[in-house]
């Protein structure tokens, strides 16, 4: 059993539910719309995370040493890339989204069908309904929270994670609530 992981960057007028565009990239016909990104950035940027990764014209495959470390194949076209994880652990699966965003593109998790955009949470219906208030979040004492969009723990003091009111590694509004502990 895989858990899949989409990237790709649409044109801002293409209509279709992100359902729908994961759909067709699937069965390799992604829809006009889509934009061309910088796939071989990203998987330079995976071969050196995922130390012993195998590359050919087609896949990226890498299967971790420990048998708990999991595996994943990666497949790509143009305008998308594709993650088949294995048993992949969670901070394995964050590296990957952390790759997919450095390349501007946003992930589609199809096994929630929620499109990861900056402007969804979780819990809209549908996926890819614009918020029209930032998500409240609470702060611990140690300045550490987690962002309801994408789920990351990260410390709001970090500007490189959190600026301008927005968890920067996937856009999403914030308001922060700092409580007395």
């Amino acid at each position: 059993m895989s858990y899949d992981l989409y990237f790709w960057r649409q044109a801002s007028d293409l209509a279709l539910p992100p359902a729908e565009i994961c759909e067709a990239i699937a069965s390799n016909n992604p829809p006009p719309g889509l934009l061309v990104i910088d796939v071989e950035t990203a998987l330079l940027r995976i071969e050196q995370a995922f130390p012993g990764s195998s590359r050919s014209s087609h896949q990226v495959v890498w299967q971790g040493n420990d048998p708990r470390a999991g595996s994943f194949v990666v497949g790509w076209s143009r305008v998308h890339i594709y993650c088949e994880c294995h048993q992949l652990p969670a901070e394995a699966m964050n590296q990957l989204i952390d790759i997919g965003i450095a390349i501007d593109c946003k992930l589609y998790d199809p096994q929630t069908a929620i499109r990861f955009d900056g402007s969804t949470t979780p819990n809209d219906a549908p996926a890819y309904r614009p918020v029209s208030t930032p998500a409240e979040v609470e702060v611990g004492p140690d300045g550490w929270t987690r962002c309801p969009n994408c789920r990351r723990r990260f410390k709001v003091a970090d500007e490189n994670v959190y600026k301008d009111g927005r968890h920067t590694k996937c856009g999403q509004t914030l308001a922060l609530i700092h409580r007395a502990y």
